[in-house]
C-alpha cells in the first residue's frame, strides 16, 4: 500500500513539474517598422509596402512553429497588399526577426468592395499626412490546455492602428512619436 501511495505521489509531482515547465504561452508579435513607397491613389491604388516584425516565443518547453507566414496590409478591413512567406521555427525562449515586402497590385484593387471610395478615403488621409493601416498575420500557432495535454490551435495576430506618416509625396513610415509599443493581439480562430 505504501509503494502505491509513493508511486501516486511521484506521478502527481511529475505532472505538476511537467505542467510548470511545459506550460505553453502565446507567442508575442511586435511591429518594429512599417514603410510604404510609390504610394498613389490616382489613376489607381499602388504602393510598395515593407514591415519588420519581431516574433517572440516565450515558451521554455516548446519551440514555436509557423507552417507559413501570411501578412496582410489592411485599411478599414480591406486588404491593400499581402505576402506569403515560407514557414519557420523559433527556438524555445527566442525571437525571430521577420521582414515582409508586399505590393498593391491590380488584383488587390479589384477585390476592394468599392475601389473609388477606398481611393478617396486613402487620399483624404494622405492629404492630412497620415494613413492608418492594420496588419494581420495568419496563421499563428498557439497551444491551448486540454485535460492534461496541450492542443495546437491556429490563431491570428492583429496589429491595429499603424500610423504611416508621409514626409515625401509617395513615401511614408511608421510614426513612433507617441512612444507606444506596437504589439499585436493574438486571437484564436
Amino acid at each position: 500500500m505504501t509503494v502505491l501511495y509513493v508511486l501516486s505521489l511521484c506521478f502527481v509531482v511529475m505532472i505538476v513539474i511537467g505542467a510548470i515547465t511545459l506550460n505553453p504561452i502565446t507567442p508575442i508579435c511586435h511591429v518594429n517598422d512599417v514603410r510604404v513607397k510609390n504610394f498613389n491613389t490616382k489613376p489607381t491604388l499602388t504602393g510598395d509596402w515593407y514591415t519588420n516584425i519581431t516574433v517572440y516565443n516565450p515558451n521554455r518547453g516548446r519551440f514555436g512553429h509557423f507552417h507559413e507566414f501570411i501578412l496582410y496590409f489592411m485599411h478599414n478591413n480591406d486588404v491593400l497588399a499581402g505576402s506569403t512567406m515560407p514557414g519557420f521555427n523559433i527556438d524555445k525562449n527566442k525571437h525571430e526577426l521577420v521582414e515582409v515586402n508586399a505590393s498593391t497590385r491590380s488584383e488587390n484593387v479589384m477585390a476592394l468592395k468599392n475601389p473609388e471610395l477606398k481611393c478617396e478615403a486613402l487620399q483624404k488621409e494622405r492629404d492630412n499626412l497620415f494613413v492608418v493601416v492594420d496588419l494581420k498575420i495568419v496563421p499563428v500557432t498557439v497551444f491551448v490546455p486540454k485535460i492534461g495535454l496541450y492542443e495546437e490551435r491556429k490563431a491570428m495576430a492583429f496589429c491595429p492602428g499603424m500610423k504611416i506618416k508621409f514626409q515625401k509625396d509617395t513615401e511614408g513610415r511608421l510614426d513612433k512619436s507617441d512612444g507606444q509599443p506596437n504589439f499585436c493581439r493574438i486571437m484564436i480562430l
